[in-house]
């Protein structure tokens, strides 16, 4: 596997995959149309994960690498939209929801909860939808996962092309000085009120209008007091509008 920055260039009808500073490895001609599917991969009894995968019209060359979204904390399969639709065109895509995030489902120990686990969930993912060549699109917390999965070496390098990080969270366990800042990372999303503070200060663009109150308040009643799988906001059900948006 080649660990180093992946560049993308669109050279006449094709859009090129490869890496920084040397040759490209992949070249896929653009299509019209893709077709999208969604998948449920049973982990265990309790953890199903939910997929959405999308695959360029026409024949795909196997050598092509599905690109594998990661979320970041708080996010969702769907939090990848705008970018599968730029490159479902060229490229197979699997955007997953972590457990017990989006439509995944989860236990509701936190123990349940770790970066091992999560690295087994992408591995099983992997595996059970028969994909053989992976590369790992990871943001914030999907970063680190994504850097987990490398470097474990689960999955042979002959499958796991490369890595995209966008912003990663550090490999090592997060350090938050301020007591304060931790409380809130850890609650926040026990409830409503703390869900919709999320919402406004982390998961929303702070150029543009501010969302409305009828907006935030679209939070689907499903959140449940707890941490994880106790208490969820499937953030994939709130529409934020495109200038709301930021995946930075």
């Amino acid at each position: 596997m080649y660990q180093g920055d992946l560049s993308l260039k669109r050279r006449n009808d094709h859009l090129i995959l490869g890496r920084v500073g040397e040759h490209f490895d992949f070249a896929v001609t653009i299509s019209s149309s893709t077709t999208t599917t969604t998948k449920v991969v049973t982990v265990s009894e309790r953890v199903n994960l939910h997929a959405t995968l999308t695959t360029p019209a026409g024949h795909i060359d196997p050598s092509i690498p599905t690109l594998l979204l990661l979320h970041y904390w708080g996010g969702s399969s769907g939090s990848f939209s705008p970018v599968v639709n730029v490159l479902s065109p060229y490229f197979p895509t699997a955007a997953l929801s972590f457990r017990s995030w989006g439509d995944s489902t989860g236990p509701e120990e936190i123990e349940a909860y770790t970066t091992t686990n999560s690295c087994s969930d992408v591995e099983t993912v992997i595996q059970t939808l028969g994909l053989k060549a992976v590369v790992l699109v990871g943001h914030s917390m999907g970063g680190k996962v994504a850097m987990a999965v490398a470097g474990r070496h689960v999955v042979p390098a002959s499958i796991l092309k490369g890595l995209a990080l966008l912003a990663p969270a550090p490999p090592g366990p997060l350090s938050i000085a301020d007591p304060s800042m931790r409380e809130q990372q850890l609650h926040a999303f026990d409830n409503t009120d703390n869900a919709e503070a999320v919402i406004n200060t982390y998961l929303t663009a702070q150029e543009g209008p501010a969302l409305s109150d009828e907006l935030v308040k679209s939070i689907p009643s499903v959140v449940r007091v707890g941490l994880f799988g106790r208490g969820r906001c499937r953030r994939s059900d709130i529409p934020l509008p495109r200038s709301h948006r930021r995946f930075a």
